[in-house]
């Protein structure tokens, strides 16, 4: 048995599908965070080959049956750059051939199936990737937390913290997310949720862990987090137009993914009011494929494997 190891790793988990040639996945590993730019290379590396393991001893086989590793990584650019410390990471696999690319890059492939077009990904920090008919690819966003991140989980709870702190002090509305987001955070009085944010670390997985509290309190019908919602869905929707008037094409189709837009309907039905108000003319489409599936397509494609389209939608049972 001939496989592909086809890897999605993040800023929070990362996950390894082993797929065989005739597209049915043989077996699904999941580890921890795999951005190097945010934990330890060797951290990253041990993710990595865990989730490579996993799904290689679920499948029954060994990385001898490997043909190929094709991973999509965050902490690589869509131009490739940090490719080759990810591709080093890689080698604690123990397979002789791989190919890195950008997590965006995988996202994109995953989410409109290789068609041309735009995907808005928005899962622990975000970013937005347009590829043209030509292949050419314009990318607006993926600054990380200190200049960037709209739209992305991180922000979610980022401006929830504030919004909360805000209230506390009587310097802004009142919000249930006071009492959630301390509830959240396992301590008894907001005051000291600034121990386990800042004395304790977790840093920014911590923090955008926080964006299912924030979603939360706007279903219940807290109108401040409700608003934060809304300028999630409308700071991805302006980086997606950013990014469309860029391509030389009219009409473009435009897919997400990340866990903020596939998960919150407040969030993606902001992002896609405020695309049907600046860009008409673009089709909103839900992703077809999960991003590592991405990974397994451009995969196949090195290895001229004819993957047969759908068969990781009918045979993963994912």
């Amino acid at each position: 048995m001939t496989l592909l190891l086809a890897i999605d790793g993040g800023g929070t988990r990362t996950r390894c599908i082993a797929v065989d040639r005739d597209g049915r996945i043989r077996g699904e590993g999941r580890a921890g965070p795999s951005n190097h730019l945010h934990v330890p290379m060797d951290v990253a590396a041990a993710a990595l080959r865990n989730a490579a393991t996993t799904a290689l001893s679920a499948a029954g086989a060994t990385t001898a049956d490997v043909a190929l590793v094709s991973a999509g990584l965050a902490g690589v650019d869509c131009d490739g750059t940090g490719a080759d410390d990810a591709t080093a990471m890689l080698r604690s696999i123990d397979v002789d051939r791989s190919v890195v690319h950008g997590d965006m890059v995988i996202a994109h492939r995953g989410a409109l199936a290789g068609a041309p077009g735009v995907v808005a990904l928005a899962g622990t920090g975000s970013s937005v990737l347009g590829l043209a008919a030509d292949g050419a690819m314009i990318k607006a966003g993926g600054w990380g937390p200190l200049y960037g991140d709209e739209g992305s989980a991180y922000q979610l709870g980022r401006l929830g913290l504030v919004a909360a702190a805000q209230a506390f002090d009587g310097s802004g509305p009142a919000t249930a997310l006071i009492e959630k987001l301390t509830r959240a955070l396992g301590v008894a009085d907001f005051r000291d949720t600034v121990s386990p944010l800042y004395a304790q670390g977790g840093g920014q997985h911590r923090v955008a862990a926080l964006a299912e509290v924030v979603d939360a309190c706007a279903a219940d019908g807290d109108e401040v987090a409700a608003a934060i919602c809304r300028r999630a869905g409308v700071d991805l929707a302006h980086a997606v137009v950013a990014v469309i008037r860029r391509l030389p094409v009219q009409d473009v189709l435009v897919s997400y993914h990340g866990a903020v837009l596939e998960r919150s309907p407040r969030v993606r039905a902001a992002f896609v009011d405020a695309l049907g108000s600046e860009a008409p003319d673009a089709e909103v489409r839900p992703p077809r494929f999960e991003p590592v599936l991405g990974a397994a397509l451009l995969g196949a494609a090195m290895l001229g494997w004819h993957l047969p389209i759908d068969a990781p939608e009918t045979h993963s049972g994912l």
